[in-house]
């Protein structure tokens, strides 16, 4: 079975951790201290703070704000749960809003019927590695904006690093994200304010140096990363742009792919059963925060279409061209039916 998703271990990042384990460098020490600092310069921000997940950086990234239970933070409605459960956990309350049409990010024009004076922050994903078109207009709005970055960290939009427009952002180093310590986050400050607010002597979290050992690796590589998703996702544009029942997404020249999507038509469920047959896996993005937070997805007409037609299909680095080629041929014929 080819996996849908899947963590790119080289030989490289086995021998930094294995030097760490050598060095019994276990605990908390210079090598995670170096990881924070190496994410601070990578972004260009004010700090850098590891967490134990990117879900644990968006609690901690709520609690700089000081909210209360009667405070809203908007999120996009297509994006998964652990969002909403983050901003649960820091003790405010969802609002949540609509997609856009043609790309899945957040709503900007939703956004703005859904501001309220109890909207305090924002939290604007960047899905499936594509960055979010209006990210200036909402900057502009002067309601603190949190870059969720899990799904595109080293990602760059009009020539600047996604996670450095915001007031914060947040990062996941899941084990099959763009770079990984097998568990972990971490939150990217960039405001001089909210930097006040950030209790230095308070354990967020202590990862462990032969963790960070991986993440410094991989993120010492993270453009050659990158840029094989990017190769991988020019061919499956090149081949499957033109298929019967499939539509390809708008996305922007600047996506890294941490997701390739495509639309089918119809016969979604069938799709997924024949292709998992042949070998693939293929998966749908349901573990949405709608579900979650039990809204009626009627009232999220755009996050409706996405769930009944978006499927991912296998992308990452370590995919070998071999299987890159039998996923296109079995894509053309399960769903285009092209012989």
């Amino acid at each position: 079975m080819i996996p849908h998703s899947s963590p790119t271990i080289e030989e490289d990042d086995i021998e930094a951790v294995e030097k760490s384990l050598r060095d019994k460098k276990l605990a908390s020490g210079e090598i995670s201290s170096l990881f924070a600092n190496k994410l601070k310069t990578f972004f260009n921000s004010k700090k850098a703070i590891l967490t134990p997940s990117g879900t644990m950086a968006i609690v901690h990234a709520l609690n700089l704000l000081n909210l209360g239970k009667k405070d809203e933070v908007i999120i996009p409605a297509y994006v998964c749960d652990s969002v909403a459960k983050a901003v649960i956990m820091s003790g405010a309350t969802p609002m949540v809003v609509d997609v856009n049409r043609d790309d899945y990010n957040i709503s900007y024009e939703d956004t703005l019927e859904k501001i309220s004076n109890r909207t305090k922050a924002i939290i604007l994903p960047h899905i499936f590695g594509n960055p979010v078109q209006d990210i200036k207009a909402f900057l502009k709005l002067g309601i603190p904006i949190i870059e969720d970055i899990a799904q595109s960290i080293g990602g760059l939009f009009e020539g600047k690093r996604l996670g450095s427009f915001g007031d914060m952002s947040i990062c996941s180093f899941y084990a099959t994200k763009m770079i990984t310590t097998g568990e972990g986050g971490a939150l990217i400050v960039n405001s001089n304010r909210l930097i006040e607010e950030i209790d230095v002597e308070k354990n967020y979290f202590k990862m462990p140096d032969f963790q960070s050992s991986l993440g410094l690796n991989q993120l010492k590589k993270i453009d050659v990363l990158i840029n094989r998703r990017r190769y991988i996702a020019k061919q499956y544009i090149e081949e499957l742009e033109t298929v019967p029942n499939i539509r390809i997404p708008n996305l922007n020249e600047d996506c890294i792919y941490y997701r390739f999507i495509i639309e089918v038509e119809k016969d979604l469920d069938k799709s997924i059963k024949q292709l998992n047959t042949l070998g693939i896996k293929v998966e749908r993005y349901t573990d949405i925060v709608l579900n979650y937070l039990k809204l009626d997805i009627n009232d999220y007409p755009n996050t409706k279409k996405a769930v009944h037609r978006v499927l991912s299909i296998p992308i990452y680095p370590s995919l070998s061209d071999e299987n890159v080629q039998y996923i296109i041929k079995c894509i053309k014929n399960v769903i285009g039916g092209v012989r």
